[in-house]
């Protein structure tokens, strides 16, 4: 059988472990320093290879130019990558992580790892909050509007009834002063009458008929009597012309009946 390794083997082997990883880190760093020095010679090189060229080579200006301002945004560009490479080669997620840490003055990766895990989900927590309160308030709102629509409509709906209800009144008011109106004058005889000049049509009808010349007639007035018994005294007032070409005013006497306006002739001047 293999023999167990002992306790001291195992605490020189994490040592050595340990010496391993330092020497690589410091080894990475120092060559993302060689890798930075040498962009930054490389960058310089070419800016002073663009400002010659734009200073002394007219035909190439515009290329010189474009070397001069690019050859910066190039050397930046590379400065970003490297220190960001640097910074997760040491165990941060990059170069803003890294500037974090350095602001709470922590160095060892693990260690801000965890505070920023526990950053993490207290900011997750605390977003999680706001949302649910977000979302209670936006359901307030919605609630509330919800009951102030409900609100308008029973309004509406109950101002829509009551001026139905008023104009059936106003209708059922106007049908009454009509209909009493009507009752008023079918009691009064004014049913049979003619609304355009007052006269009975039939009584003067036959009375004109009666005429020694009936085109000469003419309507004056016509007055009725209360109903009595069911019927009306109706007394209407004319012109005719007579015999020697004149027109003479003369009257008739009559009586009608109120329920079907049957006329008759009691006396004719």
């Amino acid at each position: 059988m293999r023999d167990e390794e002992s306790p001291c083997r195992n605490v020189w082997r994490q040592g050595q472990i340990g010496r391993a990883e330092i020497y690589w880190g410091n080894k990475m760093s120092g060559l993302a320093a060689v890798t930075l020095l040498v962009a930054t010679l490389v960058a310089f090189v070419a800016m002073l290879i663009g400002l010659a060229m734009l200073l002394f080579r007219p035909g190439r200006r515009k290329r010189g130019l474009t070397i001069f301002l690019g050859a910066p945004l190039v050397w930046a560009g590379l400065i970003v990558a490297m220190m960001s490479w640097d910074a997760r080669q040491k165990g941060f997620e990059g170069i803003g992580d890294k500037g974090a840490a350095g602001l709470a003055g922590i160095e060892d990766p693990a260690e801000w790892a965890e505070i920023r895990a526990a950053r993490r989900a207290e900011e997750a927590a605390e977003k999680a909050a706001r949302q649910e309160a977000e979302a209670a308030e936006k359901a307030e709102r919605e609630r509330t509007a919800a009951e102030a629509r409900a609100a308008a409509a029973a309004e509406k709906a109950a101002r829509r009834q009551a001026e139905a209800a008023k104009k059936a009144e106003q209708e059922r008011i106007a049908a009454d002063a009509k209909a009493a109106a009507e009752a008023e004058d079918r009691r009064k005889g004014f049913h049979c009458l003619s609304g355009w000049d007052g006269s009975h049509p039939a009584f003067k009808r036959i009375v004109k008929n009666s005429m020694r010349d009936p085109d000469s007639f003419e309507h004056v007035d016509t007055l009725v009597g209360p109903v009595t018994n069911g019927w009306h005294a109706i007394r209407m007032v004319y012109r005719a012309r007579n015999g020697f070409g004149g027109m003479n005013v003369g009257e008739a006497i009559g009586r009608y009946r109120n329920d079907d306006c049957s006329v008759e002739v009691l006396s004719l001047e």
